[in-house]
């Protein structure tokens, strides 16, 4: 059953040091490319579905264990919004959820509308973290940084 809790769904937001309610209130009114990023992280969860790979490889967490699970890619983009690279920098410790996580970017991409604001001043690229998470006895949650 923690299982069955741990990949129930996605589209929740990993807010550390944040107490959970009914609602949370954050202001994103300073985060200037808020708008682009919740594109961007909507358009990948259609994609990702770590819960039926997980429910395949280790239906009762004997395989895998009942362990959070975090992988992180770092995306790299044309200006454009096409996707030039895409690196794991920190895998998760499950092969196919690093897989899962790497495969719904690239079948999300392109991103179109990059803000200009977000290219690189040296090379012009875009480049940002994706943070993939399964806790047990939640629901997946993607998280995304900007990379400096």
């Amino acid at each position: 059953q923690a299982m069955m809790g741990a990949i129930a769904g996605t589209g929740l937001d990993n807010l550390e040091d944040v107490i959970a309610g009914d609602a949370t209130a954050v202001n994103s009114a300073a985060w200037e490319f808020a708008s682009f990023f919740n594109r961007v992280k909507s358009r990948v969860e259609l994609f990702w579905k770590p819960g039926a790979e997980y429910k395949r490889r280790d239906p009762y967490g004997m395989v895998y264990g009942l362990k959070d699970r975090v992988t992180v890619l770092l995306v790299v983009l044309h200006p454009d919004g096409r996707l030039k690279k895409l690196y794991v920098m920190d895998p998760c410790g499950a092969p196919f959820l690093d897989d899962e996580a790497y495969e719904a970017v690239e079948q999300a991409a392109p991103f179109p509308n990059v803000p200009h604001g977000l290219r690189d001043r040296k090379d012009g690229l875009v480049k940002f973290t994706f943070h993939f998470v399964v806790e047990v006895g939640s629901a997946p949650i993607v998280r995304m940084r900007r990379y400096e």
